[in-house]
């Protein structure tokens, strides 16, 4: 069972747990992505996706010109 929850977190858009969007040290320095709707994500619950705010200081991907 830890294979699979490893497995689906494969894809996470953060690379420090405590940087999760939404969470509490990513608001912290200035994540504006929904503390609400990434709940469950920062949980680990197995099949969530985070919820990415598309002008997220920390969290967007950043466009090239």
């Amino acid at each position: 069972m830890v294979e699979h929850i490893d497995d689906e977190r494969a894809d996470r858009t953060d690379t420090d747990p405590g940087q999760a969007p939404g969470g509490r040290a990513a608001v912290d320095r200035g994540c504006t992505c929904s503390v609400l709707a990434n709940a469950a994500y920062r949980a680990g619950a197995p099949g969530e996706r985070s919820f990415v705010d598309p002008v997220c200081p920390l969290h967007a991907r950043r466009r090239d010109p």
